[in-house]
């Protein structure tokens, strides 16, 4: 939960103060479209529409709960994803969207996260055949400058990254791998365990395990 601010300032939060938004699928799934919904009462508000012949997939809130930062990918295919931000209106509309201007990101975003200024993005990535093969990327973006940092890991089969956040001061990426299937207790898989782990967004280059430590298994 992003800390909010007081109702009809939409600026940076008092502390333990709730958001008033937040984003997920519709109630109605169009598998294009995301929602907005009042924190407080869980009714949604308002459909946020993506550009032509494309789909909204994953979100990101901001310290300020009427900013998002929100994927867009080309509907139907598989390939780059572009970072748009997403601005509500006062009562919780969709405002503007528009493309950050920083480099697209290669393969599918499985998770993100935003810092509370909204100008340091940590997210996830897998290529379009998810397997073991074709190993992912933990990623962080600066939207200011549009630097960007990528460590690649290898996800376990049946493994992919579906959880990542950031410290409010953008300096610390959380990232843990799950599961990506159900298996039966006959099926003779055995899933590795989930691990959370730790890294600095200014980490070196390198493997994303090599530069990170678990904080959690």
């Amino acid at each position: 939960v992003t800390p909010a601010s007081p109702p009809g300032h939409g600026g940076a939060a008092s502390p333990g103060a709730l958001p008033r938004f937040f984003l997920a699928m519709p109630n109605n799934p169009t598998g294009d479209q995301m929602a907005v919904f009042s924190a407080t009462t869980g009714r949604q508000l308002a459909l946020i529409k993506a550009p032509p012949g494309s789909v909204i997939d994953t979100a990101a809130a901001t310290g300020n709960d009427r900013t998002f930062v929100v994927t867009v990918e080309s509907s139907g295919r598989c390939g780059m994803t572009t970072l748009y931000r997403l601005r509500l209106t006062a009562r919780g509309g969709q405002g503007s969207l528009a493309p950050l201007a920083i480099p697209k990101i290669s393969g599918v975003v499985t998770a993100m996260a935003a810092s509370a200024d909204g100008r340091t993005i940590a997210y996830a990535t897998a290529f379009c055949d998810n397997s073991s093969d074709s190993p992912g990327a933990i990623g962080v973006v600066h939207t200011a400058t549009g630097q960007s940092r990528q460590w690649p890991w290898r996800p376990n089969p049946g493994q992919t990254t579906g959880s990542v956040s950031i410290t409010a001061n953008g300096r610390t990426i959380e990232y843990a791998a799950s599961p990506n299937k159900v298996t039966g207790p006959t099926s003779g898989q055995i899933l590795p365990p989930r691990t959370i782990r730790l890294l600095a967004a200014d980490a070196p280059p390198g493997n994303a395990a090599q530069r990170s430590r678990a904080a959690v298994t």
